[in-house]
């Protein structure tokens, strides 16, 4: 029946939703992405605070969650991988969207799938990084 089939969607649907129903804290490493365990929908409007120090190249360069100023600094640091955002700089990325987070962000989700975050950095070369950043992620309302 119509009534049955329905009810069966909505089961289906529901086995494949994460509901964000409060505060979620993930430690971020350096070294690789890390998923949040979170299901985004678009039009979610999330709030991040991040608080730690990474670090990349070896450990000589470090920063917190917003990355470094001026870096990177030249076609021979690039690419990196969000095109924009600054070396060491905590990112957000849901399918085929990356987005620029920091120490303190509320963004509001443009596509639907699992939540990973990651320091931005040099496509391939995160192997030489260490630490990791404290990201709590709550809902907007």
């Amino acid at each position: 029946t119509t009534k049955a089939a329905l009810a069966n969607a909505q089961s289906q649907l529901a086995a494949e939703t994460t509901v964000i129903s409060g505060t979620q804290v993930v430690t971020v490493d350096a070294v690789r992405d890390t998923p949040t365990g979170l299901t985004v929908h678009s039009g979610e409007v999330l709030i991040f605070n991040a608080s730690g120090t990474w670090c990349w190249g070896g450990g000589t360069d470090c920063s917190d969650a917003n990355g470094t100023p001026g870096r990177p600094g030249g076609p021979g640091e690039l690419p990196v991988d969000l095109d924009g955002a600054r070396f060491g700089e905590l990112v957000g990325h849901v399918s085929n969207w990356m987005f620029p987070i920091g120490s303190n962000a509320q963004v509001t989700m443009v596509a639907d799938g699992s939540l990973s975050l990651l320091m931005n950095d040099r496509v391939g070369r995160r192997s030489d990084n260490r630490g990791s950043i404290v990201v709590t992620i709550k809902p907007a309302n």
